[in-house]
C-alpha cells in the first residue's frame, strides 16, 4: 500500500509511514533509506530525522545517530522524543554533559516522563552528586511504581552512602 502511495506521488509522509514499518519490522536499512528519501522531498521533515537517529542508535552507528538526531531537535526544539533519543545517544558517545542538560530539557517538557528522570538520575549517581540523583529516581518512581531499574539504582546510592533504613525500604519495594 505504502509503494503504491509512493508510486503515486513520492510524498514524504508515505515514505515516513514506509520507513516506521521497516524499522517496527527490524529492517533498519531499509528504514534509513526510505527516511532518506523522506528527507530529499521534505528537508525539514523532523519525523525522518528522529526515525533515522533512532534507527542508527539500533545499529549502534552513534556518530550518525546524533547527528540526526541533532537535526531532528534543531527542526523542532520542544520535541520531548527527539531530545530524549539524543540525550541516550550522548550518553553513548561519553557526552555526559550535555545529555544531563537535555534530559533536564525533557523533564521541563514533560514533568511526567519516567524515564528521563530515571536517566538523569543514574547520570548523577554517578557524579556522586547522591541528593540529586535520589530526588531524579524518587521522582521516577512515583510516577512508574514498577520500575525496577530505578529502584536498583536508587538502592545503590542508599548502599553507597550507608542509609540502611531507606536502602531496607528500597530492597522491599517501599518507599520510607
Amino acid at each position: 500500500m505504502f509503494n503504491r502511495s509512493i508510486a503515486a506521488g513520492d510524498s514524504s509522509e508515505a515514505r515516513f509511514a514506509l520507513a516506521m514499518s521497516y524499522f517496527n519490522l527490524g529492517s533498519y536499512d531499509a528504514a534509513i533509506a526510505n527516511c532518506h528519501h523522506a528527507i530529499e522531498n521534505a528537508e525539514d521533515f523532523a519525523p525522518a530525522y528522529l526515525l533515522m537517529g533512532r534507527t542508527y542508535a539500533k545499529l549502534s552507528k552513534t556518530p550518525q545517530a546524533i547527528s540526526a538526531l541533532r537535526r531532528a531537535v534543531a527542526l523542532n526544539p520542544g520535541c520531548e522524543q527527539c531530545s530524549f533519543h539524543l540525550a541516550l545517544s550522548l550518553l553513548e558517545d561519553g557526552e555526559e554533559t550535555d545529555a544531563i542538560a537535555l534530559f533536564r530539557k525533557v523533564i521541563r517538557i514533560n514533568p511526567q516522563n519516567a524515564s528521563a528522570h530515571y536517566q538523569l538520575g543514574k547520570e548523577l549517581a554517578k557524579q556522586k552528586k547522591n541528593s540529586e540523583a535520589t530526588h531524579e529516581l524518587e521522582s521516577a518512581i512515583a510516577l512508574e511504581p514498577k520500575f525496577d531499574r530505578a529502584y536498583y539504582q536508587l538502592g545503590r546510592i542508599y548502599l553507597e552512602t550507608g542509609d540502611k533504613k531507606r536502602r531496607s525500604a528500597t530492597s522491599t519495594g517501599r518507599r520510607s
